[in-house]
């Protein structure tokens, strides 16, 4: 064996791994609830299946980019965790990966994924924003299961829009151009638009993540006034209003009245 086999009996609140070390083992650190916070070396190229599930107060972690696989449960149940990087390194995530990771809001898949497993993000109630890129052509049935209406970002014509469809999951492309009023990109102000104001407004109202792009908040914010609330409801609905009854005023009027 090349290196260092981490085992079990290395549970402490912040662990320091050495450049020695090139695999993690399988549940090294399994059910460590007193970690907080683990460096990992370039030299790990492995971390075995359930190497950190249930490190409930583990809060963030940097998967160094000698990783080419991010292995079965590998962070499952892993309750505080709010911040993942996952590097260019990484070609699949494989089952349950990051299930019941509670506290995570957001996930950036990087352009080097090809494939996510079963389960790889399910339960994680949290989770609003998942951008997936166009390398992606293999998603899990249940990758997103009880997920709380999650958004996935990705590319018009992608397998990530597919599945999106498939698995009635809200799909925004990355690429749209976002307008005043116009927050999915589709080049009109709707009902849609109007949902996803309501939505975030909603959301935030109860200290819950938004589930907007810093670019749809600003085509949300229609008065121009820095936040979104009621005000810019009222005048996307009467701005939809005005159109929908073929009165074609242009935002400038609709905000004069």
């Amino acid at each position: 064996m090349n290196g260092i086999l981490i085992d079990g009996t290395t549970c402490t609140d912040n662990v320091i791994i050495p450049d020695s070390v090139t695999s993690i083992g399988e549940g090294a650190f399994y059910d460590c609830t007193s970690l907080t916070a683990i460096t990992i070396p370039d030299s790990v190229t492995s971390i075995g299946e359930w190497a950190f599930d249930g490190c409930t107060s583990l809060t963030a972690i940097t998967i160094p980019d000698s990783v080419t696989e991010i292995v079965s449960s590998t962070f499952s149940s892993c309750t505080s965790l709010t911040e993942i990087r996952i590097p260019d390194s990484v070609t699949k995530i494989l089952d349950s990966a990051f299930s019941c990771c509670t506290s995570l809001t957001e996930i950036r898949i990087p352009d080097s994924v090809t494939s996510i497993g079963e389960y790889a993000f399910s339960c994680c109630t949290s989770l609003t924003a998942i951008t997936i890129p166009d390398s992606v052509t293999s998603i899990g049935e249940y990758a997103f299961e009880e997920c709380n209406n999650p958004i996935i970002y990705g590319y018009t014509g992608s397998f990530a829009e597919t599945y999106a469809k498939e698995h009635n999951i809200r799909f925004i492309d990355v690429n749209a151009a976002y307008t005043c009023g116009d927050l999915d990109g589709s080049g009109s102000v709707d009902s849609t638009d109007i949902y996803y104001a309501l939505y975030y407004v909603a959301n935030i109202a109860v200290g819950n993540d938004g589930g907007l792009t810093p670019e749809q908040i600003a085509a949300a914010d229609v008065d121009g006034n820095g936040s979104v609330d009621s005000t810019d409801i009222y005048y996307m609905l009467y701005y939809v209003a005005l159109h929908g009854a073929g009165i074609h005023q242009t935002w400038e009027e609709v905000l004069a009245k």
